[in-house]
């Protein structure tokens, strides 16, 4: 679902730019939620690219283009710019839950995805800063696909956490859940697990 609440209500619609791109629904509500704590207006929507052909991965809503008003670019462009380069900290940490799941085959593969930000947010889309930052992401395979969150929390939530997306999974209609567990960060997950350690937290 696109979010163009506000800054796309202009009425001029040359007044609304793209401050840049990003992968998943998930990094377009940390990156809005982010902006819009320092007075920015943001909306995000999917974004027309040809990106991922070939591979069989997905992450859950795809990519999506973010928007502010044309005054507030160059501030944006700062305040995205200082997302990246940030230090994590606040004291949480990165975990992984990774199941096995074996899709019915009228099931979309974001579906998964859109049940553990539910049960971990409360809706899919959201203007707020999650409380547990988190990526969802689903290889396909032979009869089976692979899935996993990562997700961003102090250590006493972990616990709760990894409850709410296995409880998700289990439960959830189109799919069964053939093996879950907790693993560690891979070396190419750090730098998305950096990424999101660097949201903002709720207030």
């Amino acid at each position: 679902m696109d979010r163009l609440t506000t800054v796309a209500d202009t009425a001029d619609p040359g007044d609304i730019v793209r401050l840049t791109v990003v992968p998943d629904e998930g990094e377009a509500v940390i990156l809005c939620g982010l902006l819009q704590t320092e007075g920015i207006e943001c909306a995000h929507r999917r974004a027309d690219l040809a990106v991922g052909m070939g591979d069989a991965s997905q992450t859950y809503g795809g990519w999506r283009e973010i928007l502010v008003h044309r005054g507030d670019l160059d501030r944006a462009r700062e305040l995205a710019a200082d997302l990246d380069e940030s230090e994590p900290g606040g004291g949480r940490e990165a975990y992984v839950v990774e199941a096995t799941l074996l899709l019915d085959d009228e099931t979309d593969q974001r579906e998964p995805g859109a049940a553990v930000t539910v049960a971990l947010c409360g809706a899919v889309a959201h203007d707020d800063p999650c409380r547990w930052p988190h990526n969802n992401e689903i290889v396909a395979g032979d009869g089976a696909a692979t899935f996993r969150t990562l997700f961003i929390a102090a250590p006493e939530d972990a616990a709760e956490v990894r409850e709410r997306i296995k409880s998700a999974l289990n439960v959830g209609a189109g799919w069964t859940v053939e093996s879950i567990g907790s693993r560690e960060v891979l070396a190419d997950e750090e730098e998305l697990a950096d990424r999101l350690a660097r949201t903002p937290t709720p207030e």
